[in-house]
């Protein structure tokens, strides 16, 4: 009987430390050194020089400061774990970020709690956003033509370039949708629609919208060309 209890208790020894083994035949301590809390990279982060946005569509514009660091670090984490507590230490090394993750948890089936941290380093990229970078090399979606002594909302259909013709104004827009948002406050025009290729991205050609927008005749001159056109069918057929 002696034996066997003395094998038993063997077998509940940590066979790296020599502990009382709780998990897998090791300890709590010497169980965790061998499991990871948290995995998390390097990784870079493109700001456009001109306006300063995050080329990111979940972040947005932001200033680079200590702060964001942090935050998009913590965000950058990546576990199965049950993490309790992050923090973050932020250092600058010309156009890089070094930055100490330190994350508490807890990491099943082990009760204790396991303390763990990383060091990465976060690389700043200056380059253009697609506004901007269309702002500087005018790539103008579309272009509305306003040829109309008329009061228009010019305001309110906010152009991102306005340059005064002869004829009247043209209206540059940067993207479509923008333009056809102020199309519909043009209703009462007259209004005609053409392309022009201006060039071609991934062998796809590009087009460019134009727009005319003029006053509709007046009855009275369609009546007037309705009546010559109708006179000179009648001419025609009495010959």
């Amino acid at each position: 009987m002696r034996r066997i209890f003395q094998k038993r208790e063997e077998r509940l020894r940590c066979i790296s430390c020599g502990k009382e083994a709780t998990i897998e035949a090791f300890c709590d301590d010497c169980w965790l050194k061998n499991k990871t809390l948290f995995q998390i990279e390097d990784f870079e982060i493109k700001v456009c020089r001109k306006c300063g946005k995050i080329l990111d569509n979940r972040i947005g514009k932001y200033d680079l400061n200590d702060d964001f660091i942090k935050q998009i670090a913590i965000n950058k984490i990546k576990t199965n774990n049950k993490i309790v507590e992050k923090e973050a230490f932020v250092r600058k090394i010309g156009n890089r970020y070094s930055v100490t993750i330190i994350c508490k948890g807890f990491i099943f089936p082990c009760k204790k709690q396991k303390e763990e941290n990383k060091n990465i380093f976060i690389k700043i990229r200056e380059t253009l956003c697609e506004l901007c970078r269309k702002i500087s090399s005018e790539q103008y979606d579309a272009i509305i033509q306003i040829r109309t002594n008329k009061r228009l909302p010019i305001k309110r259909m906010r152009p991102d370039k306005i340059e005064r013709v002869k004829e009247g104004l043209n209206l540059y827009f940067l993207y479509r949708d923008k333009a056809q948002k102020a199309l519909k406050l043009l209703r009462e025009f007259k209004i005609k629609r053409s392309f022009k290729l201006i060039g071609e991205k991934d062998t796809k050609r590009i087009y460019r919208e134009y727009y005319s927008v003029k006053d509709y005749e007046p009855r009275n001159s369609r009546s007037r060309g309705e009546d010559k056109s109708s006179k000179r069918r009648r001419s025609a057929w009495n010959r």
